[in-house]
């Protein structure tokens, strides 16, 4: 993880680094899988079990509206969400509804 990264990505989309949100970012570059909003609060939690459920559930929106995270609205599944901005598309497995990247 680049804590440098993180904060100029944060910083460059106008939004405060805060402890959590700067979590919510890392637990975001770590899983390439797109998580939803209930996998990155379980992340969090892992390291920080103080976080409160509705701030760690609310940062990925925040982080989506500043441009930081892309989200992935998914036909019958939980949002998702994607630390990569770059354009591109997503394969999704109908079996077990894994997100990957497609260049």
């Amino acid at each position: 993880m680049d804590t440098l990264a993180i904060k100029r990505s944060l910083e460059g989309s106008g939004l405060r680094c805060t402890p959590q949100r700067f979590a919510v970012m890392a637990a975001l570059m770590e899983h390439t899988e797109h998580p939803t909003a209930v996998e990155i609060f379980e992340a969090v939690n892992r390291r920080d079990p103080h976080s409160s459920r509705a701030t760690i559930y609310n940062n990925p929106r925040h982080l989506v509206e500043a441009g930081s995270v892309r989200g992935a609205a998914l036909e019958d599944r939980s949002a998702r969400f994607d630390a990569n901005v770059i354009r591109h598309h997503h394969f999704i497995c109908d079996r077990c509804g894994n997100v990957e990247d497609m260049e």
